[in-house]
């Protein structure tokens, strides 16, 4: 598989999530279907096509917002 690095650095690939976060790609993908569930928490991300990236100050914002409700 062709591996894709978004050109700004405002958005990470879920290989790049995984790295600085620790959150696994399949978690990833789990933490994307929380949108239908209640109450949604989903891990802010865009999808074109095929492609899935994410908000890095999105991400980050949603991770402190976690943190918080510890």
């Amino acid at each position: 598989m062709k591996k894709i690095i978004p050109a700004n650095s405002e958005f990470m690939t879920p290989q790049m999530l995984e790295s600085e976060l620790g959150i696994s790609i399949s978690k990833q993908s789990k933490l994307r279907m929380k949108r239908a569930q209640n109450p949604p928490n989903p891990l802010p991300f865009i999808k074109q096509g095929k492609l899935i990236v994410y908000p890095r100050s999105s991400v980050y914002s949603w991770f402190n917002s976690l943190a918080r409700g510890l």
